[in-house]
């Protein structure tokens, strides 16, 4: 089996996409091939920065990760105003504390 070497930055690339919708389907692919810990940073300025609609999507991929910066990540998003983002950060780190 080959391994792209060059599979994360294109996974980095793509959940930077300009339309909406293809940048909300690229993140769902990064929850699916468990990348979103290498990528918590591009995940965090997603969450706070991007449409609502990516927000919860990245929010929900971040929920799913298991690594310490996406748990910091999702502690930023608790402390923020309430919203939908905020909810799954606080459901995510209920869920991922037991």
């Amino acid at each position: 089996m080959m391994v792209d070497p060059n599979a994360l930055q294109r996974v980095s690339d793509a959940i930077r996409h300009p339309l909406l919708k293809t940048r909300i389907a690229d993140i769902a692919m990064a929850d699916a091939f468990a990348v979103v810990d290498l990528l918590s940073e591009s995940f965090e300025h997603i969450v706070l920065k991007d449409h609502l609609e990516a927000r919860t999507t990245a929010a929900k991929a971040m929920a799913n990760a298991h690594g310490d910066a996406t748990w910091g990540g999702l502690k930023k998003l608790a402390d923020q105003p309430g919203c939908p983002v905020r909810n799954i950060a606080l459901d995510a780190l209920q869920r991922r504390s037991q």
